[in-house]
């Protein structure tokens, strides 16, 4: 197979609460991926610091266009436990994990488009579902 490039957000990302599947169209995704390195450096090293990489972490964003009019799609209608997001980034690119929504925002102008943020980081410690075309 031939190598592609994603091009903007073909896909979808979808977060769910419960038995509920919030429906906001969004126009943006970010997501972060990292692990905390620590210095393990000892007396009597050699001049340079020794770090050993630690537990890895996943975080981001989605900011779409405010709607109404669909179940579903209450931004407040956020429930406290872990819920479950989905990012297809292309057919056969997805990442699903357990998360939990830290902020929703809303931010809007006189005459002009709402958007809402929704600011959310991985829960529990299981590794992500990540299906990627490769070949």
């Amino acid at each position: 197979m031939a190598q592609s490039v994603i091009i903007g957000l073909q896909g979808a990302v979808s977060f769910k609460t419960g038995a509920t599947e919030q429906t906001q169209r969004l126009a943006s995704i970010s997501i972060s991926t990292g692990q905390a390195l620590f210095d393990v450096s000892a007396y009597g090293e050699e001049g340079w610091v020794e770090r050993v990489n630690g537990i890895k972490d996943l975080a981001g964003s989605a900011a779409g266009f405010l709607v109404m009019g669909a179940a579903g799609n209450n931004p407040f209608d956020f429930v406290t436990d872990v819920d479950t997001l989905a990012i297809t980034f292309a057919t056969g690119c997805t990442v699903t994990f357990p998360c939990v929504i830290g902020n929703v925002r809303i931010e809007g102008a006189y005459s002009g488009l709402n958007v809402v943020t929704f600011d959310w980081a991985k829960a529990q410690g299981a590794a992500p579902t990540i299906a990627w075309v490769e070949a």
